[in-house]
């Protein structure tokens, strides 16, 4: 009888040998994001009047046109432009409401 007061069940190094290595899952588990807190969007942080505007018009077609015209470059002065992770924002945004407008298909 062994020493200890619980039985072996199986041996450890024939479950090594059992279980291939997968480094998908032994990889380190990433840190957690900073916490940020601040509850707004970037982009009513960085661009709190243009979150209004869109608030305002959001429902008629103008707020379509104003969203738009945040995105495309149609002026001939050089500006700076917004950060790409706020143009997808803008952009998903414009799609959001065209879609609540009924001016895209319901893909069927």
């Amino acid at each position: 009888m062994s020493e200890s007061p619980f039985p072996q069940l199986f041996g450890l190094d024939e479950i090594e040998r059992a279980i291939p290595y997968d480094p998908t899952i032994d990889l380190p588990i990433p840190k957690a994001a900073p916490f940020d807190p601040d509850p707004r969007h970037p982009l009513e942080r960085r661009f709190p009047h243009i979150v209004d505007r869109i608030t305002g018009l959001w429902g008629s077609p103008m707020c379509t046109e104003y969203i738009q015209s945040l995105v495309m470059m149609d002026r001939g002065d050089a500006r700076q432009g917004f950060p790409i992770d706020l143009i997808e924002d803008l952009l998903m945004l414009d799609y959001c409401h065209a879609y609540r407008l009924g001016h895209l298909g319901s893909g069927r």
